[in-house]
């Protein structure tokens, strides 16, 4: 797993102690096996 976070400049690793329900918007997998999950703030 490769997580990365994309923001709109909001620090969000003081956020990181709170629940911050994700809702799963889309998914691919790639030939490698990689596979790319995409999450919204739900």
């Amino acid at each position: 797993m490769m997580p990365v976070i994309l923001d709109d400049g909001i620090d969000l690793f003081p956020a990181l102690n709170n629940d911050n329900p994700l809702k799963l918007i889309n998914s691919k997998t790639y030939s490698s096996g990689v596979i790319e999950l995409v999450y919204e703030l739900n």
